[in-house]
């Protein structure tokens, strides 16, 4: 079991203190958004050689390694699955360049998440979706197995009837519909609160862990943390019952102020809620979020 946070969670003046925080606590793993990561490239999906080794050098003196990429879309309103012929094309060129960057940086995984690109339209149902969508997601896993990593694919939180895979059990359903050991699943424990979705959630851990890649420990709206959130530690049981052995990132948005405490205090309540010595359950009322 691997633990990370990703870099949404704090400032870029915070950088490097929040990267001896967490090292301190003796996690690893960053996920990252590139729009953080190289924020002064002109495309972070294509940063220059400086800035990769800037960013790279920062990291390896901290002793921490990149686990996935998130936001790959972020800022993005035109690149679409379901949109018109540029838009789609456009969406396949710039999480192509996502693809490659992961390769160029040795990064394993990549989260989908991206809601504006998954929102459908008048002439696509929720039901017609994922045949639409399968050939534009082999195509991606095509392109991931060349360069070394793999797309996990999270539910998004919104109304079924307008946003693509809402709920882990759909998201299982079409990774079994494109049929490729480079597309899996993510699960987003902030999506599953906010969807209320913890039971179908458990159904898919106890029949397909293995093909989840990659878990975010988050809560809704990315507004903190959720801790020892008894439908969150299910979750944690039920993937360590079923075999999963990949691993765990904290997401959560940045405050206004203390956010390097906020991390410290996340990434040690991940520790507890993740370490063999941690309770297998919890009763009574949610825990409050920090």
């Amino acid at each position: 079991m691997s633990l990370g946070i990703s870099n949404i969670a704090w400032h870029a003046d915070e950088t490097v203190s929040v990267y001896e925080t967490i090292s301190s606590l003796g996690v690893g793993y960053l996920e990252i958004s590139p729009s953080l990561a190289f924020p002064d490239a002109e495309d972070a999906l294509s940063p220059s050689e400086a800035d990769v080794e800037r960013w790279a050098e920062a990291l390896t003196v901290h002793g921490l390694r990149a686990c996935s990429m998130q936001s790959l879309l972020f800022g993005d309103a035109e690149a679409r699955i379901f949109g018109s012929p540029p838009q789609q094309e456009r969406f396949l060129s710039r999480i192509g360049a996502a693809i490659r960057l992961a390769g160029r940086l040795g990064i394993p995984h990549l989260t989908f998440g991206c809601p504006t690109s998954r929102s459908l339209t008048a002439e696509v149902s929720q039901a017609e979706a994922g045949g639409y969508a399968a050939e534009t997601f082999r195509k991606l896993a095509r392109l991931c197995s060349e360069h070394g990593c793999r797309l996990g694919l999270e539910p998004m939180a919104g109304d079924a009837g307008a946003v693509f895979l809402t709920k882990l059990s759909e998201v299982a359903h079409f990774v079994e519909m494109v049929d490729h050991p480079s597309v899996a699943m993510t699960l987003d424990t902030g999506a599953m609160l906010a969807a209320d979705d913890l039971s179908s959630t458990l159904g898919v851990i106890e029949t397909q862990a293995g093909r989840i890649s990659h878990v975010q420990l988050s809560a809704p709206g990315l507004v903190g943390f959720p801790i020892e959130d008894p439908a969150v530690v299910s979750v944690i049981v039920a993937l360590r019952a079923n075999g999963y052995r990949g691993g765990y990132s904290v997401e959560m948005r940045a405050g206004h102020s203390n956010n390097i405490e906020v991390v410290q205090s996340a990434l040690m309540a991940a520790k507890r809620m993740l370490s063999d010595e941690y309770p297998s359950h919890r009763s009574g009322p949610r825990a409050p979020r920090i």
